[in-house]
């Protein structure tokens, strides 16, 4: 009995050595349970050589190749796994007509910036939903994007066709860096659900622009909020009241815009930030400027080295620097300060960090600038060698300041003055005469050419008075 059981294990562990390969396999390899990539077409409208031919595919991993696909105008993917679109993806394909493309829930985390290229203008292109952070579209022109779902932080587009762009649902904190509501072409925009908290009007200014949706954001009731108001309000004549609930401040927590006052609203504060520094120099003067955002007009404090009250240079309100091209009147907002430093300040000897401080009843806001300070002016005096000679009318005098350099002057002043900004690198230049005897005209005022014609009209005498003998 014993030995019939250990040929019965010998026989299992063979069995299961033999099927070992196949375990492994099965194992190692991703199970692919899916069917392949099938399409169905589908017309809108009667048959006709303009008729719109829409491709509807399922299970697929990348563009499907289908016969005659340069008619189809419309190709819809959604919800397959499209991992990555690489450049000239469609047009590789074939799909050159497309007018309307829909990608959406593809779980596609990048577009090569180059994918459409090949298409012309795309009236709709549907990328809802899948795990783009960053998408660049500026070869490609687009009449409708729809980015819906997708944690957007970067975002570039061609800007001369876009009319309609959907940002809801994006996480999106701040509008992205690159400003691409500046577009002339854009209509509408949505900016629903995200978590916006500020919207400065000066990102806002699409001209074309007939609707924004701004709903179910935690926005900042504060001065922007305000500007944005009106400027919407007079520019457009886009009412957004009844999409704004204030988050913050606590006393409006809660309170939609159509619930506050223009009073109270422009009343709202901003915080002050200091948004650039700047040094100018213009001749010999020295101007540094601080430009600031906030709100109430701060003042502004310039000090010298240290922000010591033994320091302080200058005390002034910040000038506006905007102006409001719907009232001609300056926005409240944007600041200017500026620092004037002359050659005979104090604070020209230095030291040459100067501190900006901005400050209203809300808020304080500070920095520093070091500029380079400017060299002083120096005298260089130049002293002629030799008394100068008197020179005839129109006579040239070389002023030589080297023994390979030359300069012609008119004039041979005594002292010659110039104005130097840089340390001197030459040696000292003198004035000379060595070149004044090879270079001037004889004249009869010099006494060897006396002696000559005297020594020479005597011979003449005497060759006269022989000859005549």
């Amino acid at each position: 009995h014993i030995f019939t059981s250990r040929s019965t294990q010998f026989t299992m562990v063979n069995k299961m050595l033999a099927i070992l390969p196949l375990c492994i396999f099965l194992f190692t390899t991703p199970p692919n349970f899916t069917s392949a990539c099938t399409c169905s077409l589908s017309q809108d409208g009667f048959p006709t050589p303009h008729v719109d031919l829409s491709l509807k595919c399922s299970n697929c991993s990348e563009i499907p190749t289908y016969p005659n696909a340069s008619s189809i105008t419309q190709l819809d993917l959604g919800g397959n796994p499209l991992v990555h679109l690489t450049s000239n993806t469609f047009s590789k394909k074939g799909f050159v007509s497309l007018k309307k493309i829909n990608l959406s829930n593809c779980r596609i985390p990048d577009i090569d910036q180059d994918a459409f290229l090949g298409l012309q203008i795309i009236d709709h292109l549907d990328l809802s939903y899948n795990s783009l952070s960053s998408i660049y579209l500026n070869t490609t022109a687009v009449k409708t994007l729809n980015l819906r779902g997708n944690p957007i932080k970067n975002l570039e587009f061609n800007k001369h066709h876009l009319n309609e762009i959907d940002l809801s649902n994006c996480s999106l904190d701040r509008i992205p860096s690159n400003r691409p509501f500046l577009s002339s072409s854009l209509k509408r925009i949505n900016l629903d659900s995200n978590k916006l908290t500020t919207l400065p009007w000066s990102e806002v200014r699409a001209t074309g622009m007939r609707h924004i949706s701004l709903k179910d954001n935690p926005w900042r009731c504060d001065c922007h909020m305000n500007f944005l108001r009106q400027h919407l309000r007079n520019v457009y004549h886009i009412n957004i009241v009844d999409d704004v609930v204030c988050d913050s401040p606590r006393k409006l927590k809660g309170l939609g815009l159509d619930s506050i006052t223009d009073e109270i609203m422009d009343e709202l504060p901003c915080p002050l930030q200091i948004t650039e520094m700047a040094r100018v120099k213009i001749e010999d003067r020295i101007m540094v400027n601080c430009w600031i955002q906030g709100r109430p007009q701060p003042v502004v404090q310039w000090h010298q080295g240290t922000v010591d009250v033994g320091n302080l240079l200058q005390s002034q309100h910040a000038k506006p620097t905007f102006i409001n091209m719907a009232t001609g009147k300056p926005y409240p907002y944007h600041w200017k300060s500026t620092l004037e430093i002359l050659p005979n300040s104090s604070a020209y000897k230095g030291p040459w960090t100067f501190w900006c401080t901005a400050q209203n009843q809300f808020d304080t806001a500070r920095e520093q600038i070091t500029v380079t300070p400017p060299r002083p002016l120096e005298h260089i005096y130049l002293q002629m060698t030799t008394p100068a000679p008197k020179i005839a009318s129109g006579e040239r005098i070389p002023i030589v300041s080297s023994p390979n350099q030359v300069v012609s002057s008119t004039q041979r002043p005594s002292i010659v003055t110039f104005l130097k900004t840089e340390p001197i690198l030459h040696p000292p230049i003198s004035i000379s005469n060595d070149f004044q005897e090879d270079m001037s005209p004889t004249t009869a005022d010099d006494p060897f050419m006396r002696q000559m014609s005297r020594v020479i009209c005597t011979i003449v005498v005497i060759s006269l008075l022989i000859v005549s003998w």
